[in-house]
């Protein structure tokens, strides 16, 4: 059987689609896109972000990861594939964090719907700008936390502005 993605618009001006490909059709319309600053955290000499694209509180895909280092009055997306930053390449710019549970806490990159959350642990994204608007596609698997549930092809095109906050400790 085949499984199918629907496209939806989004009635705004960007739109994300993202169809999760594990033997049944899925699909989510986020209308928020917003992106954390942290700067150099963990002394990585890149800027620590967490990019949250969502629907409602259970619909979301947050992805925690390295780009190169700026201030925040410059800092966008670094222009590319992103890959997971595992052993060597963790903290490096263009690189994501896995999805990590310790006790009841969830850190790192995650996919949640109102069925289940996702904790990402591979796959990989692109990000283009042209102007202030950013294209990015996902492609991740992952596993719901304390099973041995796995699903593939987190699939997901955002096209649009993103709104971006300082958390960092720069001047």
């Amino acid at each position: 059987m085949k499984n199918k993605c629907k496209i939806l618009s989004v009635v705004c001006f960007f739109a994300l689609t993202a169809c999760i490909d594990k033997g049944e059709d899925h699909l989510i319309r986020y209308d928020t896109a917003e992106c954390i600053y942290f700067g150099n955290k963990n002394d990585t000499e890149t800027g620590m972000f967490m990019l949250f694209l969502s629907a409602s509180e259970q619909n979301f895909i947050c992805i925690q990861g390295y780009a190169t280092l700026s201030s925040f009055s410059d800092f966008e997306l670094d222009e590319g594939n992103w890959n997971p930053g595992t052993g060597e390449s963790f903290g490096k710019a263009k690189t994501f964090v896995f999805g990590s549970l310790s006790g009841s806490t969830i850190q790192g990159s995650v996919y949640s719907d109102d069925v289940r959350t996702v904790l990402i642990n591979g796959g990989s994204f692109d990000v283009a700008i042209s102007g202030n608007s950013y294209t990015i596609t996902t492609n991740f698997s992952g596993k719901i936390p304390n099973t041995n549930i796995s699903i593939d092809n987190i699939r997901s095109r955002f096209h649009g502005t993103i709104d971006f906050f300082d958390e960092s400790d720069d001047d």
